[in-house]
């Protein structure tokens, strides 16, 4: 007694490659648009208006920058409760005093959330200001003008946790 098995052989096509064609390639061009959709809304891309001009003054940009890091200045910021508290601080620990306190501050990947700050001063050293930030990370410039009339200018990063 002997059993047979007989297996059917299908036959591979024209139809099914064309289906495997379009469905490769389709998922490529869907997750490549994705990416640009997510890419155009996330992020300008724009680093300075012109370029052209800001190579210009880009020796004396970077000394003032090294100046201005140079000084014993050491912000501190807090921020809880919709108020926003910069420190200012010398290498001691003693107050910085300053004229006046400003602050650009916005996300680093869109510049439709940048909020303009001005601070007041609530002691030597210390200014607030109300602020309306979003869980996430923020980047800004604070710029002090001081009291010999100069201005000292420094780069931030604040994290907002929930």
């Amino acid at each position: 007694m002997s059993d047979t098995l007989q297996v059917k052989r299908s036959t591979f096509t024209g139809w099914h490659m064309l289906a495997i064609m379009i469905a490769f390639f389709g998922t490529v061009i869907a997750v490549n648009v994705t990416l640009a959709v997510m890419a155009a809304r996330s992020n300008t891309g724009l680093v300075v208006e012109d370029s052209y001009k800001a190579g210009l003054t880009y020796d004396r940009d970077m000394a003032k920058a090294k100046a201005d890091a140079a000084m014993d200045i050491h912000p501190k910021l807090f921020f809880a409760g919709g108020i926003l508290r910069v420190v200012l601080v010398n290498s001691n620990g003693a107050p910085v005093d300053v004229k006046t306190l400003n602050l650009t501050l916005g996300h680093p990947v869109s510049a439709s959330t940048d909020e303009i700050m001005s601070f007041a001063v609530e002691s030597k050293g210390v200014f607030t200001s109300q602020a309306r930030l979003t869980e996430g990370v923020w980047e800004g410039d604070l710029i002090a003008i001081l009291p010999t009339g100069g201005t000292w200018k420094r780069s931030i990063k604040l994290v907002v946790k929930p």
